[in-house]
């Protein structure tokens, strides 16, 4: 029996409420998630998993309705681009053909051998990134996308390193080209 039951919560810009003998999840915390910042961040990061352990989880895809959210793309015609130059300017066109959504889309592109595939990972703003990313992109018709999560579990969360952390593979395959948009 506890000796008194009056306790009051006490709620801070913290993630979590605090009772004397409990701490649970504050339902009602928004934590924001400043993409300009993170965008920083990962340009000058050496170690891609701790950066996003440390608040990228959280802040940009936590809560029950995160406000951003993931998305894999697959370069469509793979077979048919022959060299390396070709396969490259493909992912460079397309991180430049973001710019009229760069300030609500993250995204890294790479690309692989054997086989020229270009590939990447898109952290998107909303839940659909029809308006955000593919109504003001029209190099995303040339891709395949699926979406990653949205829950961040352990297997989500370890595409999303591998490929953002990427250096010299990603699935197997070697990591010919790695392009991020920091801007």
């Amino acid at each position: 029996r506890l000796a008194s039951t009056n306790h009051k919560i006490k709620v801070t810009s913290s993630p979590y409420v605090s009772l004397p003998f409990l701490r649970y999840r504050n339902p009602s915390f928004k934590m924001t998630f400043d993409l300009a910042e993170f965008k920083k961040k990962f340009a000058a990061a050496d170690d891609i998993p701790a950066l996003l352990a440390s608040d990228f989880y959280d802040k940009a895809m936590g809560g029950t309705d995160p406000a951003w959210s993931l998305w894999r793309c697959t370069y469509d015609y793979a077979d048919d681009t022959e060299t390396l130059d070709a396969a490259k300017e493909i992912s460079a066109s397309f991180l430049k053909n973001t710019e009229a959504c760069r300030s609500d889309v993250f995204g890294v592109m790479v690309v692989l051998e054997p086989g020229l595939d270009v590939e990447g990972l898109w952290l998107v703003k909303g839940a659909d990134p029809e308006e955000t990313l593919f109504g003001k992109c029209g190099d995303t018709s040339w891709f395949s996308w699926s979406q990653l999560g949205p829950a961040m579990l352990d297997p989500v969360k370890k595409e999303v390193e591998a490929l953002w952390g990427a250096k010299d593979s990603f699935n197997g395959k070697t990591v010919a080209d790695k392009q991020v948009l920091t801007e």
